[in-house]
C-alpha cells in the first residue's frame, strides 16, 4: 500500500523502504503481492497477485509517472539464494 496524500510526501521514502524490506523478506516463488495506492482519492489497485520484482516495479512506475523520483531512489529487488 502506498499512501499518496500530499502531507505524507516526507514519509513516502520511509514507507517504501519498509515495504521493500517486507517484500524482500517474503520474496519466494510461491508468494504474490498486490500494490494499492490510497490517500486523497479512492484506493486504487495498481497490480494484483504479482511477484516481488513486479510489485516493486509497479510502485516505481507509479511514482515516476506522478513525478516523485526522490521516493524511489533506493528501491530494488534482491534475489535470494
Amino acid at each position: 500500500m502506498v499512501d499518496i496524500k500530499p502531507h505524507q510526501k516526507n514519509m513516502l521514502a520511509v514507507e517504501l523502504a519498509l515495504a521493500e524490506g517486507i517484500i524482500q523478506k517474503l520474496n519466494q516463488p510461491q508468494n504474490v503481492f498486490s500494490v494499492i495506492t490510497f490517500g486523497v482519492q479512492t484506493p486504487n489497485l495498481l497490480r494484483q497477485s504479482v511477484a516481488a520484482d513486479e510489485a516493486i516495479a509497479s510502485r516505481v512506475n507509479f511514482l515516476t509517472n506522478n513525478g516523485d523520483t526522490e521516493a524511489i531512489s533506493g528501491l530494488r529487488v534482491v534475489d535470494k539464494p
